[in-house]
């Protein structure tokens, strides 16, 4: 009974010591994002969409998922401009190719492509300042009208996602 409660003891010994070493850095966070505890805001200038073709509504919903990433995964505050953190950039591509060919030469498959430039500057630390192309894609099939929402949607939280851990996790 008393090696069980000595390990017990242990093991709130050793988990408090590790949410304290946690604490202490600063700038650790349970998603694997580590924010500069310098860093206090961001801002997200509304990028630009200078693809070919132009879904109307793609910048802004892009603009929107870059800045909700950073709401809902760091403790920094939104600001309209001049954050600590700022990201600005522009679609470059949006592009629907052919990807496989059915009987009677009807495409049976096609791929949605998005292609964002990305730059960050980071007033805490210049050196983590980049800029760089993301791209992703997503294949799909039937009518693009039906699917497009949704293709631009996972595609862009992908991107997000790169976004991200480029900026907050070095990759």
């Amino acid at each position: 009974m008393t090696s069980k409660n000595s390990r017990i003891g242990f093991l709130i010994v050793l988990v408090g010591c590790l949410s304290f070493s946690i604490q202490g850095c600063g700038v650790y966070s349970f998603t694997g994002a580590a924010v500069d505890s310098r860093l206090q805001t961001f801002s997200v200038t509304q990028f630009q969409n200078q693809a070919s073709l132009v879904v109307p509504t793609l910048a802004q919903s892009f603009s929107e998922r870059l800045r909700d990433k950073m709401l809902q995964q760091t403790s920094l505050k939104s600001v309209q401009r001049d954050g600590d953190a700022q990201f600005s950039g522009a679609i470059t591509q949006y592009s629907i190719a052919p990807q496989a060919v059915s009987a009677g030469s009807q495409t049976a498959l096609n791929r949605l492509t998005l292609t964002v430039v990305i730059q960050y500057s980071n007033k805490a630390d210049p050196t983590k300042n980049y800029e760089q192309t993301f791209s992703q894609f997503e294949d799909f099939s039937g009518n693009l009208a039906q699917v497009e929402a949704e293709l631009i949607r996972n595609i862009s939280d992908r991107i997000v996602d790169l976004v991200f851990n480029r900026t907050f996790s070095d990759w």
